[in-house]
């Protein structure tokens, strides 16, 4: 799974997501799935379906109030089920979005969507640790390039007469440290 692309899908779908709840509402399964939506900073109208009342209840209900919703029900089994039934009862009555839907679970390891924020927080971590780990990786290349570069140096300074030993280490070590601040800043 490409994490980074996984990262901006989500966050691309959240953003637009957000903007759509300003108007329309989500219909989600339960009060924790609401309660993830609001830790994603969605602030809108969201509905639960476990409010009481039969399916086919709510469903009027919803078409009597609403033209427009979008369903938000969980990507696994049951989810797939309320969703199916909802945008079944309201059909030629309420337009039903459930694009969001199928993008949570296509770039989502998890099965539902209170699970969505600390996956999020998940994706961002592990491109954090592959960022640093990738960082590490150059640092150490450079260091052995700068290493193997003021080896050369060593040499070539060493069949000459112009400088002592100690200005030749002198030199090595400025070069060294030189190039080890460079990689300090960077990693900063």
């Amino acid at each position: 799974m490409d994490y980074k692309k996984s990262l901006e899908d989500l966050e691309k779908a959240l953003s637009e997501l957000k903007e759509e709840n300003k108007k329309i509402p989500i219909v989600v399964e339960g009060e924790k799935d609401i309660d993830a939506l609001r830790k994603l900073d969605i602030n809108g109208t969201i509905i639960s379906v476990n409010a009481g009342v039969s399916l086919t209840d709510f469903c009027d209900k919803l078409a009597h109030k609403y033209k427009e919703l979008i369903i938000l029900t969980d990507w696994d089994r049951r989810g797939g089920y309320l969703c199916h039934t909802i945008r079944r009862n309201l059909e030629g009555r309420v337009y039903c979005n459930i694009h969001y839907r199928g993008i949570f679970a296509k770039n989502s390891m998890s099965r539902t969507l209170e699970g969505l924020p600390s996956w999020i927080e998940t994706i961002k971590e592990k491109i954090r640790n592959s960022d640093f780990v990738a960082l590490r990786r150059i640092s150490k290349l450079i260091y052995d390039m700068v290493k193997q570069r003021s080896a050369i140096f060593a040499r070539m300074m060493c069949h000459t007469d112009i400088l002592s030993q100690w200005q030749i280490l002198e030199r090595i070590a400025i070069l060294r440290f030189t190039a080890g601040a460079q990689l300090a800043l960077e990693l900063e």
